[in-house]
């Protein structure tokens, strides 16, 4: 008799990264029924995606800071059949190489990758031709061929479920800004510096054009980063309600209540995306924060994106002064273009 086959994903970066490896985990669950499934992630992640990976009959498993020698302890008191490596973070993936697990599947790209992953995918991502999602699931879909049980793979749209304790907490917060009865629109400006962002200027046009455009109040949600503090002090003084200092899980639920939310190339956008509310992204032309690779994807909310046409030569980071279009983030009319797609 076989045995059963199990399978542990493992995306332990952050937050957007995490959510775009959630169509990965829906395509492998209805592609192995009876498979035992986990997924490894950072702590608030886990907190966060445990209701609605409960639901698929996936275990969620928080991450830790381990050396690879006790990862490979790790890895064998899991004993799984295959390690899906979506980030092969250097000590997770040679503990799983030390404990010998039988496939060992991620993006090839530097020397550890071709060392560690015996089942290992060549990928061009750092090229930007799909979207995050589209290699993930390319790896699934790889995974599967191992195991014998390729199926294409194809698009698997997730809700993220309601948790009713941070809905409580979320409805109480909106109570106290009064609006819990209002349509409101949430404007999340923060972002960890991962790519380029419109400026405090930008954002402060942007806020008094859809207040003037549809009448509703704005919510500028905040994030714990030194750069999202120092963006929401200085958005204090514009006619929007600040919130911050709350958790991924209520930041979630206020997402959910939204109108839209607006947000730069940041994890809490990915999350308004799975929440189901229509999202508007504010993106770079550089081509590694291009929303080609990082759109929001395999959600149920709408998605538009807004980026400068401009012809930027930049691969990794922006080249600034030397560049024949900068400073484009700056010249682009961001107000106006969102102000455009509300009615």
């Amino acid at each position: 008799m076989l045995e059963p086959i199990s399978l542990i994903v493992c995306r332990t970066d952050r937050l957007g990264d995490v959510m775009m490896a959630l169509p990965s985990l829906s395509f492998l669950r209805n592609s192995l029924p009876n498979a035992k499934i986990s997924f490894l992630c950072n702590t608030e992640c886990a907190e966060l995606l445990k209701p609605t990976l409960a639901k698929l009959d996936i275990e969620t498993i928080e991450t830790k800071k381990r050396t690879s020698s006790e990862w490979r302890v790790w890895w064998l008191e899991k004993k799984p059949t295959a390690a899906l490596l979506l980030y092969p973070e250097r000590a997770l993936s040679l503990g799983a190489w030390k404990a010998r697990i039988r496939w060992r599947v991620g993006p090839l790209s530097k020397l550890l990758s071709v060392v560690v992953l015996n089942a290992g995918k060549w990928q061009r991502r750092s090229q930007g031709e799909k979207n995050e999602a589209e290699y993930n699931l390319e790896l699934a879909g790889h995974l599967l061929s191992c195991l014998g049980t390729y199926v294409p793979p194809e698009p698997a749209a997730i809700t993220l479920s309601i948790n009713e304790e941070a809905r409580t907490k979320a409805t109480q917060v909106l109570q106290s800004l009064n609006l819990s009865s209002t349509k409101y629109i949430v404007v999340h400006p923060g972002m960890g510096g991962s790519a380029l962002n419109p400026s405090e200027f930008q954002y402060r046009s942007i806020i008094e054009a859809i207040q003037t455009k549809t009448g509703f109040p704005v919510v500028v949600t905040i994030g714990p980063a030194p750069k999202d503090q120092a963006m929401g002090k200085a958005l204090e003084s514009s006619q929007a309600k600040v919130i911050q200092n709350i958790s991924l899980p209520v930041l979630l639920e206020i997402f959910r209540g939204a109108t839209a939310v607006i947000a730069p190339s940041t994890g809490p956008i990915h999350l308004a995306h799975h929440s189901g509310t229509r999202t508007i992204g504010l993106y770079s032309p550089v081509k590694s924060h291009h929303p080609k690779r990082w759109a929001p994807w395999g959600g149920t909310g709408d998605s538009k994106v807004l980026v400068p046409q401009a012809d930027c030569p930049a691969t990794k980071e922006c080249l600034g002064p030397k560049c024949s279009v900068f400073d484009c983030m700056d010249t682009f009319p961001w107000a106006e273009k969102v102000s455009d797609l509300f009615r």
